[in-house]
């Protein structure tokens, strides 16, 4: 049966709601908006094709269709999905019956009380309708309510769908018909995200564009793209207008949102290898940087070089406690290196040169005191001992516990006396020798230090006596002949007599002892240089 009247008038049949995402959404009925509407030419040219097809007029409509599209049955249409959804929320106030969210004067939610308890369960955007099961008419009423009901209430709330799943037919605009999108697309989403103007709120939305294809590459928290965008989505269209660089979704957005404070954006989030790879390509992480340059190959080689051998070391070794620090740093306000206490440990050194050829072995704990007390002992003009030299001038051994160089550099390389030690032996070799002879020919001097100082007072005080005595001789009249004939004075006894007073009887000449003025002097000095004889005959 045919309906004239229906589908003849372009105000008649108004499809607009079947692609409509929100209940509240206000459009422009005017027969020139209606004409320029693409989906409603789109949806024209398939009745009109399938009029023709039929035998029929190009206004013919089927009688089956007419439910579908007639004005008065409009209502009678299944429900699309829609942008909002109904939640009901058990909440606990806070001790002050505070809700800890931010809610303008039409109840929707803006912002949050910073670490709030109630951050998790509210949402920007969100709608509050009643506070246990009573209607809200204000957000004065909405206070009252919960100090009323506090501090356990239940909320509902109308909150906006970020997004919802495309219909077919506006995917078919696009050609991603449902055989294009099984064989390419079949593990791709494709959704349409639904954002409502706030004045409060940004977008919070960044994109890049690359051959045709725009791409979602920044998304701000708490915006009008939070939750709805993620970072890859291919965008495809905004209100059923496609999309092929930044400046057209700019310009389809703003429209959008001056003419009715919303926009759908259809979708594409990306799972298949195609559309991934283009994604990726858009966003530039195809890209290698360039500021990274390439390793050398040598250096690869070398480094490959050494992990082999280092590991090849800590295996034969087994050195299970690692590496010890020999050297540590000082605490007191002069920083410098103290040697360790510990044992030794044996560090193997990496080198790049041969090894031995340029490398001299360390010298060992004694080496360095020996030479420490040779200095000294220049300065002092102190002879070393034999045992001394030895150390300083000595070849370091390899098994010494001292030994700080591996054994296997002082296997390969031995070390060599430069030219200025050898002078340097040579010349302490020579005063040792010069210093040795005049020791033994000398039979005056002694070399103990002590012996030196008791001469030294001894001699001074005989000096004295013998100034004495020569006051007392100058005095005196007499004078005594030796046998010789030699008219060489003799002091005069304290009674005036020149004989000799024999005491402590002896025989034998070498315990004679005369009392003269001088007689105990000369004693103490026959006994000092018996007693250097002696000592230079045992060191001999």
């Amino acid at each position: 049966m045919k309906r004239e009247g229906d589908g003849g008038d372009e105000g008649a049949a108004d499809d607009r709601p079947i692609f409509r995402a929100t209940n509240d959404r206000k459009f422009d009925d005017s027969p020139m908006k209606a004409a320029d509407d693409p989906i409603r030419r789109e949806f024209n040219e398939i009745v009109s094709a399938a009029n023709i097809a039929n035998g029929g007029g190009e206004n013919y409509i089927p009688q089956d269709m007419t439910a579908k599209i007639a004005a008065e049955s409009a209502e009678s249409l299944a429900p699309l999905p829609s942008s909002t959804e109904r939640l009901e929320l058990d909440i606990d106030l806070e001790d002050d019956l505070n809700l800890g969210i931010k809610v303008n004067d039409k109840l929707f939610v803006e912002g949050f009380k910073k670490m709030g308890l109630q951050e998790s369960k509210f949402t920007i955007g969100d709608q509050i309708t009643a506070v246990n099961a009573r209607n809200l008419r204000s957000a004065a009423h909405f206070q009252k309510l919960l100090q009323k009901y506090g501090p356990h209430v239940r909320i509902s709330v109308y909150r906006p769908m970020y997004t919802t799943k495309a219909h077919q037919f506006r995917l078919n605009k696009h050609g991603l018909t449902a055989a294009v999108i099984k064989n390419s697309f079949a593990e791709d989403q494709f959704l349409i995200a639904h954002i409502s103007y706030r004045p409060s709120i940004h977008l919070g939305l960044s994109i890049n564009s690359y051959d045709g294809c725009v791409v979602v590459s920044r998304v701000d928290k708490d915006s009008l793209a939070y939750r709805r965008f993620e970072i890859g989505d291919i965008i495809v269209d905004v209100e059923g207008e496609i999309v092929h660089d930044k400046n057209e979704f700019r310009n389809y957005m703003m429209d959008a949102m001056d003419r009715n404070s919303y926009a759908s954006v259809l979708i594409q989030r990306p799972f298949s290898q195609k559309s991934v790879s283009l994604a990726k390509t858009a966003l530039g992480l195809n890209q290698k940087d360039p500021r990274d340059p390439p390793f050398p190959h040598d250096a690869m080689i070398i480094g490959r070089k050494e992990m082999q051998r280092f590991k090849a070391f800590e295996t034969n070794n087994n050195n299970k406690r690692g590496i010890r620090s020999i050297l540590n740093s000082s605490p007191s306000a002069h920083h410098h290196l103290v040697i360790s206490d510990e044992k030794p440990a044996e560090i193997r050194i990496n080198s790049d040169i041969p090894e031995g050829k340029k490398l001299t072995p360390c010298p060992t704990r004694a080496q360095l005191h020996a030479r420490l007390r040779a200095k000294l002992g220049k300065k002092n003009k102190k002879n070393t001992t034999k045992a001394e030299r030895e150390i300083i001038y000595s070849s370091m051994d390899a098994n010494s516990p001292d030994t700080y160089a591996p054994p296997i550099l002082t296997a390969t390389a031995t070390p060599e006396i430069k030219p200025k030690e050898e002078s340097l032996l040579r010349r302490a070799q020579d005063s040792w020798k010069e210093k040795r002879s005049k020791m033994f020919n000398s039979g005056k001097k002694d070399t103990d230090s002590e012996s030196s100082s008791r001469r030294t007072k001894s001699k001074k005080k005989v000096f004295e006596k013998e100034q004495i005595s020569d006051r007392k001789n100058s005095n005196s009249d007499k004078s005594v002949a030796r046998k010789d004939g030699s008219d060489r004075r003799k002091p005069l006894n304290d009674d005036g007599s020149d004989k000799k007073k024999k005491v402590f009887g002896g025989d034998d000449a070498s315990e004679r002892r005369y009392r003269n003025e001088d007689g105990s002097e000369r004693q103490q000095r026959r006994r000092i240089d018996d007693s250097g004889k002696k000592r230079k005959q045992r060191q001999m």
